[in-house]
């Protein structure tokens, strides 16, 4: 059996490119575990993910560079985002 915290790793800070999927952040969710992400580069969000689902999972994000996310995900997003860079909207 696949020890669930082994299989999902923490999202590190990054350089480059980071897609968060629904079912990523669902599982994280499910784990307990709260993100705080540094990304330099591109950061997408699923659009399918709910605002609440960001907003419990994700207690900061830093991104220098670009956003792809719905305007309800750059909502929830707002209190916990510092952001350099430029928004593209789903």
């Amino acid at each position: 059996m696949v020890n669930m915290e082994q299989a999902l790793p923490s999202v590190p800070d990054s350089i480059g490119y980071i897609y968060l999927s629904r079912q990523r952040l669902e599982a994280y969710r499910s784990l307990g575990q709260v993100l705080s992400m540094k990304v330099i580069g591109i950061l997408a969000i699923d659009a399918s993910a709910p605002p609440d689902l960001l907003a419990t999972t994700l207690s900061s994000l830093t991104v220098y560079g670009a956003i792809i996310a719905s305007p309800t995900a750059l909502a929830a997003l707002t209190p916990h985002l510092k952001h350099i860079g430029f928004i593209l909207e789903q």
